[in-house]
């Protein structure tokens, strides 16, 4: 998956605001997001293992400039996400449909070089 980001992210005024250990965390916690396919939501468990050095304010931090929001007992979840990245069914969609296109095109392929065995197995035209 691919993370994708308003290029002015960086000049949010939520974001502008804090700690560089806070705005690395809400940045690899979006990278993390992406790339497992969980729309933005991040496993309390799993915060202290997107960075090194994670220290307990940085979360803090995201929570009091509402980057991000607590779910008791879910986690987190990072806001606006959706707003730049597609849900996680719609991407599995598209996979989907772009891995059976694959399939059809591979099997026209393979038919076209049957036709094209079978041709030149006759010999050449008469004329």
């Amino acid at each position: 998956m691919v993370l994708v980001s308003d290029h002015n992210w960086p000049e949010y005024d939520a974001i502008n605001g804090l700690s560089h250990g806070a705005a690395r965390l809400e940045y690899n916690a979006r990278s993390w997001s992406a790339a497992i396919g969980t729309d933005g939501w991040i496993p309390e468990d799993r915060v202290p293992r997107l960075m090194p050095h994670f220290l307990r304010r940085y979360v803090d931090e995201l929570l009091n400039a509402q980057v991000w929001i607590h779910h008791p007992g879910k986690g987190y979840l990072v806001t606006g996400f959706t707003r730049w990245n597609k849900p996680n069914a719609e991407i599995k969609a598209l996979q989907e449909t772009r891995r059976k296109a694959g399939s059809l095109g591979g099997q026209s392929k393979a038919r076209r070089q049957r036709e094209a065995a079978a041709r030149s197995d006759r010999g050449p035209p008469m004329t």
